[in-house]
């Protein structure tokens, strides 16, 4: 099993990363911004072992994983 530092890690490192590639040169709109939230808060329900269908409150999961929000 993988620890959730080591998921964090990865998904800032690889993902979030290649997420945000290229953002200092062009304006992301609201739908690329939620675009992107989609992708992390898929990837803290995965973290925390939720399935997508389940709904869970993604506040809580950040506080969970420490991870902020990508407009932070």
């Amino acid at each position: 099993n993988i620890s959730t530092s080591v998921k964090k890690v990865v998904f800032e490192v690889i993902v979030k990363s290649k997420l945000m590639y290229g953002t200092e040169v062009w304006w992301a709109n609201q739908s690329e911004i939620a675009k992107m939230e989609t992708a992390q808060n898929d990837f803290l329900r995965w973290v925390c072992g939720y399935m997508w269908k389940k709904r869970m409150n993604v506040e809580e999961l950040r506080a969970k994983v420490k991870l902020p929000s990508l407009e932070d």
